[in-house]
């Protein structure tokens, strides 16, 4: 084989490795993630535009918000790929403090069709299966119930690249999309109660575009706390104090110390001592922080069963 042969065999060689790697990551570039603001404020928009135009009209219907850790479950459900809802999103689990049970509605295409508005229209698009009269679908419309359902107000969702969506036949390279609910909906009962709009809300409720808002029950909360896990935390953070405290009053004052307390054991201060006085502080402090960004991380692996 010349030179010159062999050069373009080596260059038609390294470009096609460079498009397929290109093809198989650039996909995953192109989807917003869930701190995205356009992401949310679409997510967010398309769900309270259904929910205020509903025919016939609601009464009650709420304002949808968005709830920060409903996007991280959404995400991490997401990433299995599988077009099947989270199980663990029913008692015995319970993966956020507001709610015992969150809904879930599923959306998987290509990625040349997905946007936010295509996905939550196709949802509420199954409107014309369902009979209001008698709460009952010719076809699939759980999700368009689910989307507008009066009492769910926080929306969380987040959108996968798979390569291949388990369940979902021979698709390649789509985008899977999920929004969670709290509360959820999807109960033996109607959507939302029919009347003139915002005449049934909570009390206290305002009206805005025919939905029921309150600056409480909207606002957006980045942070929670699982009190069960931060009681435990928080003890052991207590005992490590007053292990160390102890530790202090006995070196810096051992002459006080030996009186009051003959029989214990006095300990010389050494640089090792000053060392461990030094440095348990910082490492208290660090591990409060690790905690604080793993919970937001990974909010899962902080939910007692």
């Amino acid at each position: 084989m010349s030179d010159s042969l062999s050069r373009r065999v080596t260059f038609a060689v390294t470009a096609w490795m460079l498009s397929v790697v290109s093809s198989s990551s650039a996909p995953a570039n192109t989807l917003p993630d869930i701190e995205n603001e356009d992401f949310i404020k679409d997510c967010v928009r398309m769900h309270n535009k259904f929910r205020s135009s509903v025919t016939p009209a609601a009464s009650d219907m709420l304002y949808m918000t968005w709830d920060p850790l409903l996007a991280q479950i959404a995400k991490a459900w997401a990433s299995h790929c599988e077009f099947a809802h989270n199980k663990r999103l029913k008692p015995p689990y319970k993966l956020h403090p507001n709610f015992t049970s969150l809904g879930e509605n599923l959306w998987t295409g290509s990625l040349s069709i997905f946007s936010v508005s295509s996905a939550i229209t196709a949802w509420y698009d199954e409107v014309k299966y369902y009979d209001f009269k008698t709460r009952k679908c010719n076809k699939v419309c759980g999700h368009y119930t689910q989307v507008v359902w009066a009492d769910s107000y926080k929306v969380g969702c987040a959108v996968h690249f798979c390569p291949r969506v388990s369940g979902f036949g021979a698709l390649l390279n789509g985008a899977h999309f999920i929004c969670n609910y709290g509360p959820p909906g999807n109960y033996p009962t109607w959507p939302y109660k029919k009347g003139s709009t915002c005449s049934a809300c909570p009390r206290n409720d305002k009206c805005l575009d025919n939905l029921c808002t309150n600056p409480q029950r909207d606002k957006v909360t980045r942070m929670y706390i699982n009190l069960k896990l931060f009681k435990i935390y928080v003890s052991c953070v207590t005992a490590l104090w007053v292990t160390t405290l102890t530790r202090v009053f006995h070196v810096c004052f051992t002459g006080y110390y030996s009186t009051v307390f003959p029989d214990w054991p006095i300990f010389p201060r050494d640089r090792y001592t000053s060392l461990f006085l030094i440095i348990i502080p910082p490492i208290l402090i660090l591990s409060v922080i690790i905690i604080i960004w793993a919970k937001g991380k990974y909010p899962h692996l902080f939910t007692l069963k």
